[in-house]
């Protein structure tokens, strides 16, 4: 489990030497916002927002999972201070913490909140010489909130939510395949 601020929404840009990703655009959504409902299944009850799985233990039908609103992170030029090359790509990487994604963001109570992160769309603005492409990557993210009493007080209303860590799954990989990927999204060996 980590912290939301060691968790990090990543991008991979691999482009050709001498590429300027700059002015490019990923635009990553966060399934799982909205309301519980629930569904028997002969394995038993599951609950669900916005098409994802939620956890059980914590959450009931008509709770609200928070909505997370759809994160864009931007391009970089790709540069020897930056990026790493074999001699004809170039590998950089952008992120955000997840504390960042998550400030403004209220939890109704202690639980599990599940939701599945994509990479929705990848745009640039330039018109020659570009080189972009959006993975088909999927990720599970599970924020794990607890109380926390405040000032060493017993009391239930001295109580305040805190998020205690964060879990992140990969279920597909870049070209969007099942299975899990032991290898990660940033390849060490490569360039």
């Amino acid at each position: 489990m980590y912290q939301p601020e060691q968790a990090m929404l990543t991008k991979v840009i691999v482009a050709p030497a001498g590429t300027n990703a700059s002015q490019d655009a990923y635009v990553f959504h966060f399934a799982g916002g909205g309301q519980v409902t629930g569904i028997n299944t002969e394995s038993g009850d599951k609950l669900f927002s916005d098409g994802v799985e939620q956890d059980t233990s914590a959450l009931k039908v008509g709770d609200t999972v928070p909505t997370i609103d759809d994160v864009t992170l931007q391009g970089v030029a790709l540069t020897d201070e930056n990026s790493l090359s074999n001699g004809q790509t170039r590998q950089a990487v952008v992120q955000k913490p997840i504390s960042e994604i998550l400030t403004g963001v209220t939890f109704p109570h202690a639980g599990v909140y599940t939701y599945v992160v994509t990479e929705k769309s990848a745009t640039t603005a330039l018109t020659n010489g570009t080189y972009i492409n959006a993975s088909k990557a999927e990720y599970i993210l599970r924020i794990r909130v607890k109380n926390t009493k405040i000032g060493g007080q017993s009391q239930s209303n001295n109580k305040e939510l805190t998020i205690e860590g964060v879990t992140v799954e990969q279920t597909k990989d870049d070209d969007g395949n099942d299975g899990n990927d032991t290898t990660g999204k940033v390849n060490p060996t490569y360039p």
